[in-house]
């Protein structure tokens, strides 16, 4: 991907990240699909309504395609920022974050995809005070406290249990953990398995958050 897009629902404060592999009209009206689609079947929350700032990709031919999907729109004034404060800000510690998981972990740049997911999943699972009763956009939409017991530090070395060895076989294979799946329960993991250099998923995961972690990428 090249480009990230994300849509903030204006009552709870959640944010939804899509990641676009252009910068087009079609990708920009795919990821909104995308989001809508969630937030009626996941959190029964109707979407006919948006606001968004003067990028290229939101022009009179996005804002048509939405209308035709039933979606009204308004575009920020140039420059002015500050009418999209909120998403605005959570930009701003999005980024904090991001730079933080990285350069924590050792790593550059290429990862940045990975701690994007894990800093929104975070953000969306703590309490704002934008809401009433300090609560975190998850709550509000789903009338439930987020367990957090399954969060894990970013980048920590994670072994995952193997089903398909031999007796004499080690049962566990090293990997970096990335992040949290979608559409899943929590306490699933994804692990980044450097020798092949593919992500797997699974519950049967154990960590060192306390080892650096930085050798197991490079090895």
């Amino acid at each position: 991907c090249t480009s990230l897009i994300a849509f903030r629902h204006p009552v709870s404060g959640y944010v939804h990240e899509e990641y676009l592999v252009d910068q087009t009209v079609p990708s920009a009206v795919a990821a909104f699909v995308l989001f809508r689609d969630l937030m009626r079947v996941k959190f029964r929350v109707h979407i006919d309504y948006m606001v968004f700032d003067r990028d290229a990709s939101f022009n009179r031919n996005f804002r048509t395609q939405l209308r035709a999907l039933g979606v009204d729109s308004n575009m920020s004034g140039a420059n002015d920022h500050w009418e999209l404060g909120a998403i605005e800000k959570y930009w701003d510690t999005w980024t904090s974050m991001v730079a933080a998981m990285t350069m924590h972990a050792g790593l550059d740049a290429t990862y940045w995809r990975f701690a994007s997911g894990m800093a929104n999943h975070i953000l969306n699972r703590t309490p704002t005070s934008s809401n009433i009763g300090y609560i975190s956009p998850i709550e509000y939409l789903t009338n439930e406290v987020p367990d957090l017991r399954h969060l894990r530090v970013p980048f920590s070395p994670s072994y995952v249990v193997q089903h398909d060895t031999g007796s004499l076989q080690p049962r566990a294979k090293a990997g970096v953990f990335v992040g949290y799946p979608t559409d899943t329960r929590d306490g699933i993991w994804c692990t980044y398995m450097p020798d092949t250099k593919t992500i797997q998923t699974s519950r049967h995961t154990v960590f060192d958050e306390h080892y650096h972690f930085l050798s197991l990428i490079h090895t």
